[in-house]
């Protein structure tokens, strides 16, 4: 038995973003959510596929990823945001 599905998608015009308007949208939910509240992380759009770089603390960058994943319009998100360590190397006299 063999069963074939051809599912398409479409969206309604106002899901549609371009990648401007996705970017755009992106840096202001950083700014409003208080897990991400900065300004200094890059993001970059490119056909709805989402980048993200930049150094902070190990949860903001779960809430970036979290933030981004509901926007409308993004495909997808590589968060390629490293993890800060706050721990710094003893000095030997």
């Amino acid at each position: 038995m063999e069963v074939l599905e051809n599912i398409k998608i479409k969206t309604n015009s106002w899901e549609q973003k371009n990648d401007y308007d996705i970017s755009q949208t992106i840096l202001n939910a950083f700014k409003w959510n208080w897990n991400t509240i900065n300004d200094s992380i890059q993001v970059q759009v490119k056909n709805g596929y989402v980048t993200l770089t930049e150094q902070l603390e190990w949860h903001k960058k779960q809430a970036a990823t979290k933030a981004v994943n509901n926007v409308i319009g993004v495909k997808g998100v590589l968060n390629n945001i490293s993890i800060e360590s706050g721990l710094t190397a003893p000095i030997n006299k």
